[in-house]
């Protein structure tokens, strides 16, 4: 009993914190080129095909050879062989959720504590994306381009941490700490745990805030209200109440007299101020690219539609269209003009296995476990609908409670009495 307490705990060690300041540097110096290639393509390319290997020889689940076979998708489409380098780096990266799903669950599938030590990693994973952005708070320049917020009347650039893209940061932020939000009992044994935690949140809150992403803000603050009142007690709810009465206060007050984040939620600048916030001013900020990119797939025709026809393309037709080198900021039509609808239903076959076996066992998981799952699986919808999806780093966070939840302990106990109960019926 005393061991089950241990291991339920957050706790780190030295091993640990190495490997992360190993990869804290691996991230910094990611956007250094070696030739052509940025480190970032090259440990990514050699970690993704490293554990493809590793897997493929091994016994999988389903669900994630439907992963594999979606991720490979893109690099079969109809303008092939135009392309194809982009196409390639879509197949590495959509391969990342998969591959963690599958080396999971060869790893801690016979474990006892596999609940335990897989909570544990998206724990450590999540204080570690939050934390790593602490020494650019106090002045460490980025060797990522920087996002300058003067278009809202205010000096400095939005908090990017240690990536690329701005919108990736705050979609990281906002996993990272809603995951820890919904872990404050794996801190609460001891006053040093409780401080990391508090600190890591207040530090994640102000990180999706100074991101400065509108999506970001949406997603992070729907959520936040699932994580106060689902399956929370009637004194929580209480106190959910009066919290997010005061949240709601906030964002009013600093809507009207806070200029810049006036400017952010109504799409407005400096030099565009006449704007409000309405449901119209908020579809217009994604409604166009999804039209063009309907568009583009109607000129593409039937065989277009069904096996794609490459990012890069894709890319191509909305320059053309629109003067901006983008694809539709919509995971969907993103699936569709790259990989196609064969693509795309790979894609949903791949999730909806996996919904369909956490579902089958639902029951087996207490209370705050089944609001992890129902957090993220909020997060995931949230980012998918609105912009690219999620980042790699977020399907590693999901990798991880979606294998827990399958490893619970109670789970295994389950399927063995079914499996005894038939062999007698059997006999």
């Amino acid at each position: 009993m005393r061991e089950q307490q241990i291991n339920y705990y957050f706790k780190t060690n030295w091993k640990e914190i190495f490997f992360f300041i190993i990869l804290w540097l691996l991230l910094y110096i990611e956007p250094v080129k070696i030739g052509s290639l940025k480190i970032s393509q090259i440990w990514k390319a050699g970690v993704v095909v490293g554990m493809f290997g590793y897997l493929f020889v091994k016994h999988l689940p389903v669900y994630v050879w439907i992963g594999f076979l979606f991720s490979f998708k893109y690099l079969i489409y109809i303008k092939v062989p135009y392309g194809f380098l982009t196409a390639i780096q879509n197949a590495l990266e959509s391969m990342i959720f998969p591959l963690f799903l599958g080396f999971f669950y060869i790893k801690y599938k016979n474990r006892s504590d596999s609940f335990e030590r897989l909570s544990n990693i998206a724990i450590s994973l999540s204080l570690f994306l939050i934390f790593s952005t602490v020494p650019f708070m106090f002045g460490l320049e980025t060797l990522n381009p920087v996002t300058e917020l003067d278009k809202y009347g205010i000096e400095g650039t939005a908090t990017k941490g240690l990536f690329y893209h701005v919108a990736v940061s705050s979609k990281i932020f906002s996993i990272a700490t809603i995951v820890l939000i919904n872990s404050y009992d794996r801190f609460s044994n001891n006053f040093k745990n409780k401080i990391i935690w508090i600190f890591a949140i207040l530090l994640g809150i102000w990180f999706v805030f100074s991101s400065w992403t509108r999506t970001g803000w949406f997603i992070f603050l729907i959520v936040i209200l699932v994580s106060l009142f689902y399956n929370s007690s009637s004194r929580k709810k209480i106190i959910s109440v009066i919290l997010s009465f005061f949240i709601f206060i906030s964002i009013f007050w600093m809507y009207d007299n806070n200029q810049a984040f006036h400017f952010r939620l109504t799409g407005g600048s400096v030099y565009r101020q006449d704007t409000e916030l309405s449901v119209e001013q908020l579809s217009s900020a994604r409604l166009p690219f999804i039209i063009v990119a309907l568009d583009n797939l109607k000129e593409e025709g039937l065989l277009g539609q069904s096996l794609g026809y490459g990012t890069q393309h894709s890319i191509d037709l909305f320059e053309k269209k629109t003067g901006m080198s983008i694809v539709s900021h919509n995971a969907t039509f993103n699936i569709l003009e790259s990989s196609g609808i064969l693509g795309l239903l790979l894609f949903w076959i791949f999730i909806f296995l996996i919904y369909i076996r956490i579902k089958r066992y639902w029951k087996f998981l207490d209370d705050k476990f089944q609001k992890n799952i129902l957090v993220l699986f909020f997060l995931f919808i949230g980012f998918y609908l609105t912009s690219h999806g999620t980042p790699f780093w977020g399907e590693i966070i999901y990798s991880c409670y979606i294998i827990a939840a399958l490893s619970n302990k109670k789970i295994s106990e389950h399927a063995t009495k079914n499996s005894f109960n038939r062999d007698l019926q059997l006999r």
